[in-house]
């Protein structure tokens, strides 16, 4: 449930790298969307090393 406001945006990404692929766009035209979707990956990934000594003790 807490991880639904990351997983929105994810999904948006993921979806228009999805069809810029399936309209065989050249890679340009989702660079950026892919960069932001790893640097979430990133976040989420640090974050979740960082708290989850936090939670398992409550």
């Amino acid at each position: 449930m807490l991880g639904l406001p990351v997983l929105v945006p994810v999904l948006l990404l993921l979806v228009k790298v999805s069809k810029n692929a399936l309209d065989g766009l050249p890679w340009e035209a989702s660079q950026s969307s892919v960069i932001t979707l790893v640097a979430l990956n990133f976040i989420v990934g640090a974050v979740s090393y960082l708290l989850f000594p936090f939670l398992w003790r409550s």
